[in-house]
């Protein structure tokens, strides 16, 4: 069973499956969309994956290492909460949004082949390192 943008919900946390019932009953042209709406991942993106992101490491896995070192566990699942609700919008706009909400100094697509692909694996990686 597919959802409104024709794709089957994923399993990548209890946060996006919540994110995932939500958009089930707002349609995406009735949200207002802010970096408001995310401030965990707005604050990553603007102090982690910025112009100078080389500092810290030239991977996501690095930055996120970096990032792991400097925050604390509520800030790591908070993020996300962000990053899942975030990819809960669907994926026909969500490169438009991206841009729209965040305008980040980075392009996703130098880190991975997508939006989706670089924010799953920032996902993958807070996992990673919460297991460690």
């Amino acid at each position: 069973m597919g959802n409104r943008f024709g794709q089957e919900p994923r399993l990548v946390s209890p946060f996006y499956n919540l994110a995932y019932l939500v958009s089930i009953f707002i349609k995406d042209s009735d949200l207002q969309h802010s970096s408001s709406d995310y401030p965990e991942l707005t604050a990553l993106l603007s102090g982690w994956f910025h112009q100078d992101f080389d500092i810290e490491g030239d991977t996501v896995e690095a930055i996120m290492t970096a990032f792991n070192v400097s925050s604390s566990y509520r800030d790591r699942q908070s993020l996300a909460m962000d990053i899942s609700t975030f990819l809960a919008l669907g994926d026909d706009r969500i490169d438009e949004l991206f841009g729209q909400i965040f305008n980040p100094d980075i392009v996703p697509a130098g880190f991975a082949p997508t939006t989706r692909a670089f924010l799953e694996e920032i996902l993958r990686n807070l996992k990673a390192l919460q297991g460690s």
